[in-house]
């Protein structure tokens, strides 16, 4: 069997689904499996990923109507040989060295349970603007476990398969299309069963574009991860009140709210960044360092920072 398997979840992918194919197959690391779930992509990626792969026994890809990253997921855990997993996002790139650094790691500690690293934010053409910001020098472990930090994005973590398969891996009660709050479930099930670290090297590009998920609905993602931190905290919560419910009435108090509105003016800034609009950028940093200057300060600080 491989010692890692890595799960690729793709829908309507395009052409950025074969870079991302083909940073895993370029691994230094080659004792793996790719297992790539089509969820039901019309665009022809599906095709295009068959072609890719045909002559590389390593690479298969498996095809199913729709049902969402979360339910991809599973379906790429349910069929993974390895004692380790990744989850890739079908729009993001890893480094030739990125498994095997982080294999290394965990063979040297049998206590952690998932290993993630920094990433360098890409456009969709390929334009790099610094790093992931989001991981602390010091990762408070209860934190992630309450699902109030995402350490790492998901694309750069490595879990031990038994670990996922044992809390039956990525429940999707959020629907097709919510990953923020998928990928924070996933790490949180991780660091509740042991030790997690982050390689603070960027080893892998998260490519970041206005048709992204979180770009597209922050809003809804907000409630999501809310939901979720309920979830964590008392697990007949999801009986009680289902999904939809939360959602639709989902009121954030007056501090979330701006928290939010200076995230999406963040994000908004970086977005424009990638594509050289600098006077627009600016304006939505502007924005939100007015609304929560420590925020925007420390996110920018971390993430134009040397590692």
């Amino acid at each position: 069997m491989p010692a890692v398997s890595v799960v690729i979840p793709s829908y309507n992918g395009s052409i950025l689904v074969a870079e991302t194919v083909s940073s895993v197959l370029g691994q230094t690391f080659t004792d793996l499996e790719l297992i790539v779930i089509d969820d039901g992509s019309t665009d022809g990626s599906a095709e295009r990923i068959e072609s890719q792969i045909r002559h590389d026994p390593r690479a298969r890809l498996q095809r199913f109507t729709n049902g969402g990253v979360a339910a991809a997921r599973n379906r790429g855990l349910a069929q993974a040989g390895g004692r380790y997993v990744a989850f890739v996002d079908q729009d993001d790139l890893w480094y030739p060295d990125k498994l095997c650094r982080q294999v290394d790691l965990m063979d040297r500690k049998p206590d952690l349970t998932v290993v993630g690293c920094l990433m360098d934010y890409f456009s969709a053409n390929g334009r790099r603007l610094g790093r992931t910001a989001q991981t602390p020098v010091r990762i408070d472990p209860d934190a992630v476990r309450r699902a109030t930090v995402m350490p790492f994005p998901i694309s750069g973590a490595l879990f031990r398969t038994e670990i996922l398969r044992r809390a039956g891996g990525s429940r999707d009660f959020f629907g097709p299309g919510l990953a923020t709050a998928a990928d924070m479930e996933l790490v949180a099930i991780a660091a509740a069963a042991g030790d997690l670290e982050c390689i603070r090297e960027s080893l892998g590009g998260y490519r970041v574009h206005r048709s992204s998920v979180t770009a597209q609905s922050h809003r809804v993602q907000l409630a999501a991860v809310q939901y979720l931190q309920a979830v964590l905290t008392d697990s007949a919560f999801a009986e009680q009140t289902p999904w939809p419910a939360y959602r639709d009435s989902y009121r954030p108090r007056t501090r979330t709210r701006l928290m939010s509105v200076a995230a999406e003016h963040y994000r908004q800034a970086g977005l424009e960044a990638l594509d050289r609009r600098w006077l627009t950028a600016l304006a939505h940093l502007g924005a939100a360092m007015a609304l929560n200057p420590l925020y925007a300060g420390r996110r920018l600080f971390h993430q134009l920072r040397p590692a």
